[in-house]
């Protein structure tokens, strides 16, 4: 958990606001670990291309919903789930260059 925090901390450290990545960051990791250790026993690069996939989506889904939700920043709907999908995308190759040869 220590580590999605730092992670999320150093996202935050980038902008102007500080706790919506280090939120987001910690959520998303804690449902990643409990699904892992509960559901998951073998990783495919394809499956593990799906769950870069999903938790970036949701990862993304959650910090926004805080940004608009307690900072009161607007966002265009198309606009932000374009911009979310292409994250996704991007973190897929990255992810499993990052992960090469590990389960």
């Amino acid at each position: 958990m220590l580590f999605f925090a730092f992670i999320g901390f150093i996202e935050d450290l980038g902008q102007e606001i500080t706790g919506p990545a280090i939120i987001s960051k910690s959520l998303t990791g804690f449902i990643l670990v409990k699904l892992t250790h509960q559901f998951f026993f073998t990783w495919s690069p394809h499956f593990k291309g799906m769950i870069i996939f999903i938790f970036t989506l949701l990862d993304e889904v959650i910090y926004m919903l805080i940004v608009i939700s307690f900072f009161n920043i607007n966002f265009e709907p198309f606009v932000l789930s374009k911009e979310i999908f292409i994250k996704a995308l991007i973190n897929i190759p990255i992810g499993l260059f990052i992960s090469w040869g590990r389960p």
